[in-house]
């Protein structure tokens, strides 16, 4: 049997507490955008700057990022 190992991209499908990605991330960044859903379900963008052309850059670079992500690999599903 042939096994195939492929190297970890940190990229996961697995969900992870949004407290402790804030927590294992703080004094990382310059600038930052989140988005996601409050625990009463509630959609909500925060930001650390207050220039929404660098927020709107910075999400559709984001989104890109995800976009492309999908073509990552062989022709194998990336979400497997």
């Amino acid at each position: 049997m042939s096994d195939k190992i492929l190297p970890f991209t940190g990229e996961t499908d697995v969900e992870i507490d949004p407290d402790d990605v804030l927590e294992n991330n703080k004094g990382e960044y310059e600038c930052v955008v989140i988005v996601g859903y409050t625990r009463k379900g509630v959609e909500r963008l925060v930001s650390s700057t207050g220039d929404s052309a660098l927020i709107s850059w910075l999400l559709q670079r984001a989104n890109k990022a995800v976009l492309e992500s999908a073509d990552v690999g062989d022709d194998e599903d990336w979400l497997q």
